[in-house]
């Protein structure tokens, strides 16, 4: 059935320059003609009426840059018809060229009304000079200049599920709440550079996800970017992929053909976009959306791909690239920052012929341990550690490894004084024999610093270990520590990985003895762990961050909430319930540790408190969360970090026995929030 949808001005000029009615050029005047109006060059007096203001109601919730919605659409509109011009030229914020991002183009345009009506909005709250904050006397103003006429727009017939037909409210749904907030975009860990082989199925190659706040939120649209970016010559993805397909909770919500030119979008430069409409995907109010990008492979050209045997895919969500609509029925748009590819959020993985080079892959292991304490001995070297577990397959042929290469690090003491001795196992065969490098193809370092290579060479002690083809082994780092004495601080970290630079330094051989270098993949992560005699151990639950109303119409003020558990090794401690001097938290301006800017503290605990202490028993977690609060002198962005966390095993005096460090510390880091003064 063909339904009625409304086209914007913006949006007819842009089908009439895609069906070369027009040329691009020739854009403005188009929308100069299709809107009735003359072509002039006459200024336009700010706060004069330019034409009926489309304004389908009013203005309720403040705003700043960084914010998304129909009402900022609807704000530009108004700036731009009233002469406060948000862009010219036919970019985005241009009239007709309106966007739903609240940016510094849309916030300059709000400071020239503001103070092209500066005795109605500026002076009641002391102020001589805009700020491009949309408060509760801009809103109010705004409301006012707000035409109640609303032009109607032409309707085209489409087709049911047409991607640009928002049919969705929260009257068909169960959505609760009223206007959400998406926040928090990121890819996830996993998957992260697959390998996917032609004529392959459903192989999953990019991760994200974000936060859902304040209300229910349906996703209903999502668009996927897809670039080439390795050195192979496929440039078109639809050479390449037959399907792409969006899951959620382990189910395929939608695929779309992709064997197709027309199926694809061409967005920018070599860059195609692959749009999921018609979604129906239903995240609740506190809840992360995690979604799951994977594709189907055909036949692939042998001359397209590299010398490698592979073409190496970007894959990504751009701004806004994600659609909502929340429990107020308003729409709510999420994605990567950048329309380009960007490495930050930005998937990679290599499609590559079936049979081709590729014969050994790496990959980080189900057993491999989880982040926790490792319990060291105050006078005496520890028992063994596992540190890392990780998979190793043969993948093409038999192969053989010579050479295996691991990288180390430690907080702040040098390799050698927190490290005791190293052993691999491949599958139950015990192997001792290393060295420390300080590269990952360099000689032995008698001296090694914070951070370097443990090299096992099997070759030169005769232990080379061959697997048959598709054989795959386990390969686990077992560690012991040094005393803790004086070598190296109660709670220092350390972590063991196969990252990318140490894989360059295996050497593993095929069936003919020829070197595989470049053709071994994949990496293996660990985890950091904390060396503790006995102690207490922090772990990250959540970060929030706010801005509040201290009664001037202003949010001169911010709150920020650090939540994690502590965890009592060997003993039982106690943390301080009121004395705030025991958290260490520092407050950054623009990133920068801001010692000037006062903050308070309050503190709470899932943990039984005695007198001003809380008390966590041996083996027990309980969780502490911590509410500090700012009122900075100068605008900016701020985020609030704990450093440390005071304990003892005194009830009466937990303050400065011991300063327990928290790692990794970024983690305990909240989002940035803009703070007016």
């Amino acid at each position: 059935m063909l339904v009625a949808h409304a086209l914007t001005l913006a949006e007819l000029v842009e089908l009439f320059i895609a069906l070369e009615v027009i040329p691009a050029d020739k854009a403005d005047e188009a929308r100069t003609v299709l809107s009735g109006e003359e072509d002039t060059t006459a200024p336009t007096t700010p706060g004069a009426p330019a034409g009926s203001v489309v304004c389908t109601g009013t203005f309720s919730r403040n705003l700043k840059v960084g914010d998304t919605g129909a009402d900022v659409k609807e704000l530009q509109q108004l700036l731009n018809a009233r002469g406060f011009t948000v862009a010219t030229g036919g970019s985005a914020g241009s009239p007709g060229m309106e966007t739903m991002y609240y940016g510094p183009a849309t916030a300059g345009a709000v400071t020239a009304m503001q103070n092209a009506f500066a005795g109605e909005i500026l002076a009641p709250l002391g102020l001589t000079t805009g700020t491009g904050f949309f408060g509760a006397s801009t809103r109010a103003k705004a409301n006012a200049l707000c035409s109640a006429t609303t032009p109607t727009e032409p309707t085209i017939p489409t087709e049911p599920g047409d991607d640009d037909t928002d049919t969705d409210t929260d009257e068909d749904n169960d959505l609760s709440g009223g206007e959400a907030s998406l926040e928090d975009f990121d890819k996830l860990s996993s998957p992260s550079s697959v390998d996917v082989e032609e004529n392959t199925e459903d192989t999953e190659v990019y991760g994200f996800e974000f936060d859902v706040k304040d209300a229910d939120a349906e996703v209903n649209r999502v668009d996927v970017r897809f670039e080439m970016t390795g050195t192979g010559t496929e440039l078109d993805p639809w050479d390449v992929f037959e399907t792409v397909s969006l899951w959620h909770d382990g189910e395929m919500i939608a695929e779309e053909t992709a064997d197709d030119e027309d199926a694809w979008g061409n967005e920018t430069g070599n860059a195609f976009s692959m749009r999921f409409s018609g979604l129906d995907a239903v995240i609740n109010e506190g809840e992360k959306a995690e979604f799951i990008v994977a594709v189907s492979t055909g036949s692939i050209d042998d001359g397209k791909i590299d010398t490698a045997g592979e073409m190496v895919w970007s894959v990504w969500v751009p701004a806004q690239g994600v659609r909502t609509i929340d429990g107020a029925g308003l729409d709510q748009y999420i994605g990567d920052a950048n329309l380009v590819a960007d490495a930050t959020n930005e998937g990679t993985f290599d499609v590559e012929i079936a049979g081709g080079d590729t014969e050994g892959n790496i990959t980080t292991a189900s057993a491999n341990p989880s982040s926790s304490i490792i319990k060291v001995e105050a006078n005496s070297t520890s028992e063994e550690v596992a540190t890392l577990v990780m998979d190793y397959e043969s993948e093409e042929g038999e192969t053989t490894i010579n050479k295996i290469v691991i990288f180390a690090t430690t907080s702040d003491e040098d390799l050698i004084d927190v490290i005791n001795d190293v052993a691999i196992e491949i599958d139950g065969n015990r192997f001792t024999d290393w060295y420390y490098a300080e590269t990952a193809t360099g000689a032995a370092d008698t001296d090694p610093d914070e951070s370097g290579y443990i090299v096992f060479d099997l070759e030169e002690d005769n232990d080379e270990y061959t697997l048959d083809e598709d054989e795959e082994v386990s390969i686990e780092v077992l560690v012991k520590f040094n005393e803790r004495g004086t070598n190296f601080d109660e709670g220092a970290t350390v972590e063991f990985d196969v990252n990318s630079n140490a894989v360059d330094g295996w050497l593993v051989d095929d069936v003919n003895g020829d070197d595989l270098a470049a053709d071994l993949g994949g990496t293996a992560n660990g985890e950091l762990h904390q060396l503790m005699t006995a102690g207490i151990y922090a772990e990250i639950v959540s970060t929030d961050a706010d801005t509040k109303d201290a009664g001037t119409e202003v949010n001169n003020l911010g709150e920020f909430i650090i939540k994690f558990d502590v965890t009592a090794f060997e003993e039982t401690y106690y943390l301080s319930a009121t004395n705030t001097a025991a958290y260490d938290v520092d407050i950054l301006l623009a990133g920068v540790d801001t010692a000037t800017t006062s903050h308070s503290i309050a503190i709470s605990s899932t943990a039984t408190k005695n007198n001003n202490a809380y008390r966590i028993d041996e083996g027990q977690t309980e969780t502490v969360t911590l509410t500090i609060t700012i009122q900075p002198g100068a605008a900016g962005n701020y985020t609030a970090r704990l450093q440390s966390v005071d304990y003892g095993a005194l009830e009466s005096a937990p303050l400065d026995q011991t300063a327990h460090t928290v790692a990794p510390v970024a983690d305990f880091e909240t989002d940035p929030i803009y703070i007016q003064a």
